[in-house]
């Protein structure tokens, strides 16, 4: 590997902030007593007890899970593997940075044969979805863990990713 040096000339570690270095040294979090991994931004939204609980919501999955804007996919991964060995997840996230780690934990897991990860706008035209893989109607189930706060409440983001998570 290339030593990456900073503008002064010092060496720089992959943990610090995205604008200086792409690629950060994600940690790796264990859920459901060990049983799920998540690799995931050491900064900016980070999976927790919601993403769990918003996963074991879907309760007995009949069919195919859709996930919006699934992030690194934890919710979608507490859903398979709660699920029947049928079951199937169509993860949309528009940040690629996220994606990949979503793809990531899905192979970690065991899960990536049972689960497709978009990269995709929800708010891009049907045409545009469709051509992305994306079906209409297709789902037992869609989940999606929401901005907590309307614009100007709660504290804003600095990071333009984490920002999006407030309500317009």
């Amino acid at each position: 590997a290339m030593l990456r040096l900073n503008q002064a000339g010092d060496p720089m570690s992959l943990d610090q902030p995205a604008a200086i270095v792409k690629y950060q040294t994600p940690s790796r979090d264990a859920f459901l007593g060990g049983r799920v991994t998540i690799a995931q931004p050491r900064r900016g939204f980070r999976a927790g007890l919601d993403s769990v609980l918003l996963g074991a919501a879907v309760g007995n999955l009949g069919g195919d899970l859709l996930d919006l804007g699934s992030g690194v996919g934890t919710a979608a991964l507490v859903v398979l593997h709660h699920a029947a060995p049928a079951a199937r997840a169509v993860l949309v996230e528009n940040d690629p940075a996220l994606l990949a780690l979503a793809k990531e934990n899905l192979m970690a897991n065991g899960l990536a044969a049972r689960a497709q990860a978009l990269l995709l706008d929800l708010t891009a035209p049907a045409g545009t979805r469709a051509d992305a893989g994306l079906k209409t109607d297709a789902f037992a189930a869609v989940i999606a863990n929401p901005p907590y706060f309307a614009a100007g409440q709660g504290t804003a983001a600095s990071a333009r990713g984490r920002a999006a998570r407030h309500m317009p």
